[in-house]
């Protein structure tokens, strides 16, 4: 079937691999933001450069890390040490890719590096549906 994508700017929920087997009152679910194409872009410029050198210089992290910035918006079912449900929180101080807060290093240290990287990929990626679910939305 033909996919195409939600409209920019619209959220999606995902749940990460390692919580699927959970029952769903368990799992963690993730809010996310389809991303503009300025978006993409800033995310693709932070993808890696060349040097003088020709040596390919790949930018992994910071890509991964903005890609989370922009489009980590909320979650659902997330829990500190003591039971407290945790949000996102982001530094109100600072603006950084196109006018973002960035997301409170704190924070992002609470979500495992495998399921970041996880979240990070499937904002790149974008959600998309079928035509099929177009038709009925």
């Amino acid at each position: 079937m033909k996919s195409v994508p939600i409209l920019s700017k619209s959220t999606y929920d995902y749940v990460p691999f390692e919580d699927r087997e959970l029952p769903v009152a368990e799992q963690t679910v993730f809010e996310l933001k389809v991303l503009t194409p300025s978006d993409d872009t800033i995310l693709e410029n932070l993808m890696g450069n060349v040097t003088r050198t020709g040596a390919i210089e790949m930018r992994n992290g910071d890509q991964n890390y903005a890609a989370l910035t922009i489009g980590l918006i909320g979650v659902r079912n997330f829990f500190d040490e003591e039971g407290k449900p945790i949000q996102v929180v982001r530094n109100q101080l600072v603006k950084v890719y196109g006018n973002v807060n960035p997301i409170n290093d704190d924070f992002l240290a609470r979500i495992p590096k495998s399921v970041r990287t996880e979240l990070a990929a499937q904002i790149q990626l974008g959600k998309e549906i079928d035509e099929e679910d177009s038709k009925n939305s």
